[in-house]
């Protein structure tokens, strides 16, 4: 079984060393070459960019966004379900010119202390959405 994934590893031009394969690294030692999780996250940004321009046009026509925001927040549960703390901050430019800033987290309890301090970071982050740039490509 190793053999033959090695191979099809090879032929792919993808090889990697078998000690770096069964541990949880970014880079291989031995070899310094990104291990297939972080190629295969790169690829699935390649092709997310190639059809970003079509995706929204049909996300906005079918109203698809709130969807979209429901499968964010099930990701923000799942992420606190495995142990991390989550916060998902969204920031959007109304038709009006004015920055409209949400935060989302899991449904957990938070102190007084860890309120206030999130709703420090939400003025932050209006801050920062006055000089954000749509443009990421």
């Amino acid at each position: 079984m190793i053999l033959s994934l090695r191979s099809q590893a090879a032929a792919a031009g993808e090889f990697f060393s078998l000690r770096a394969q069964t541990t949880v690294q970014k880079i291989c030692l031995n070899c310094k070459k990104e291990q297939p999780l972080k190629q295969r996250l790169k690829k699935k940004l390649q092709r997310f960019d190639e059809k970003r321009e079509e995706w929204v046009v049909v996300h906005k026509k079918n109203h698809n966004i709130a969807s979209i925001m429901d499968e964010a927040i099930v990701m923000l549960e799942k992420l606190h379900a495995i142990g991390y703390k989550t916060v998902l901050l969204l920031g959007k430019e109304t038709k009006k010119k004015e920055n409209k800033c949400e935060i989302l987290t899991p449904r957990c309890i938070l102190s007084s202390y860890a309120q206030d301090y999130l709703q420090k970071i939400g003025s932050f982050y209006e801050c920062l959405c006055e000089g954000w740039n749509q443009d990421s490509s």
